[in-house]
């Protein structure tokens, strides 16, 4: 269990949630070995995170469900990323394949949590690693959409899935990151992007979100900003 291992947190600077403003980039180069890495992207979306990765790494396999977001990462993606339609419970990847499995901001998404870190598991060599990271429930944002996603439980389950987990942890880190947006209606031209049927609950929240925006938004050169609190873990596989 994780509760059985020495955790090395970073918890400084940011003065409302006790945690540093980063970059996800740099936190996951800071913590992963990444130069001539096979890397699986678990989640990946429309691509964003696989494209960056393979800037550093030999390869990255991008697997994510959803056809819509897949179709954006096939097409902007080069020789270096290779894009599955699969789900994370059950990965088209033979066991030890990759260097590093990478779950971002996608566990609470899964069906299954707790199936998904297990396969995310089992395609990582045994020496290699495995990077979980999350957003909390917590922070500016995280306020800003509550009253159109209240992520609240499954984030939480998320967590506990990784808690449960019998992987070796080797490193907790903490920190915050920053939406920047011009105004309202351009955060929320943002949401529609990713979820197009948001909008009838947007249009019923709207006073709501223009109160929340007002209250938690700070001020920013280039509109108002949003900060984001994130819990990202590096894992190893227990297996000999």
């Amino acid at each position: 269990m994780l509760g059985d291992v020495r955790e090395h947190v970073v918890a400084t600077g940011y003065r409302e949630l006790g945690l540093d403003l980063r970059r996800h980039t740099d936190v996951i180069a800071e913590n992963l070995p990444l130069d001539g890495a096979i890397i699986v992207d678990v989640g990946c979306g429309s691509g964003g995170l696989a494209r960056w990765l393979a800037r550093q790494c030999r390869l990255v396999v991008g697997v994510d469900p959803q056809p819509g977001p897949l179709s954006v990462a096939r097409r902007n993606s080069d020789g270096h990323v290779r894009v599955v339609a699969a789900t994370a419970e059950a990965l088209p990847l033979a066991t030890g394949s990759v260097d590093v499995a990478i779950v971002f901001n996608s566990l609470h998404h899964f069906a299954n949590p707790a199936t998904g870190l297990e396969e995310a598991a089992r395609v990582v060599k045994p020496k290699g690693n495995l990077l979980v990271a999350e957003p909390l429930a917590a922070g500016a944002y995280f306020e800003l959409m509550q009253p159109i996603d209240d992520e609240t439980a499954i984030r939480a389950r998320a967590l506990e899935a990784v808690d449960a987990t019998e992987l070796s942890l080797v490193k907790r880190i903490d920190y915050a990151y920053e939406v920047v947006v011009a105004d309202l209606e351009a955060a929320i031209d943002g949401w529609l992007a990713v979820d197009p049927t948001r909008r009838t609950t947007i249009d019923a929240a709207r006073d709501e979100l223009a109160d929340r925006f007002a209250r938690v938004g700070q001020s920013h050169e280039r509109g108002w900003r949003f900060r984001q609190p994130m819990r990202m873990f590096v894992l190893t596989p227990s297996r000999a």
